[in-house]
C-alpha cells in the first residue's frame, strides 16, 4: 500500500472511525520536530480514544492512551496539515499527521487498516498516494 492522505474535510470522522478498529491496539507515538529531531512520546501503550477540536483560531487532534500500571498519555497535534496512512516495514501500520510545529508518527499493527482506508477513499485517491 502506498501512502494515502486523508482529505481535511474528512478527519473529525476518520478520528471517530480510527478510534472504533482500533481501540485497545498498542502504539507508540514519535514526535518529530521541524529540525528532523524526533522524540519517543508513548511506546506500546493502547489506543483508548481520538478525536479533534476545530475551534475560532485552529484545529486539534488529539489522541488518548491509557494502559494500567502507566500514566495516561494524550497527545495533541495543533493545527494539522496533512493526514496520512502509510506502510511501515516488519508489518506495521503508520498514521502520519503533519503540523506547523512538527509531525507525529503513531505506529501500530492491524489487519483492520483496509477497512479504514475503503471508507476513506476518493476516486482521486491515486493521486493522493506517494
Amino acid at each position: 500500500m502506498a501512502t494515502q492522505e486523508i482529505s481535511s474535510t474528512n478527519w473529525k470522522k476518520f478520528c471517530e472511525r480510527f478510534v472504533t478498529l482500533h481501540r485497545g491496539t498498542a502504539m507508540t507515538v514519535l514526535k518529530v520536530e521541524p529540525d528532523g529531531q524526533s522524540r519517543e512520546v508513548v511506546r506500546e501503550m493502547p489506543l483508548t480514544n481520538a478525536w479533534m477540536e476545530s475551534g475560532d483560531c485552529n484545529d486539534r487532534i488529539f489522541f488518548n492512551f491509557e494502559q494500567e500500571g502507566h500514566r495516561e498519555c494524550i497527545h495533541e497535534i495543533v493545527e494539522p496539515i496533512h493526514v496520512k496512512l502509510r506502510e511501515e516495514s516488519q508489518g506495521k501500520k503508520g498514521l502520519q499527521i503533519d503540523a506547523e510545529s512538527g509531525s507525529t508518527l503513531i505506529l501500530f499493527s492491524s489487519g483492520k487498516l483496509q477497512e479504514l482506508l475503503n471508507e476513506f477513499s476518493s476516486p482521486d485517491a491515486a493521486s493522493n498516494q506517494r
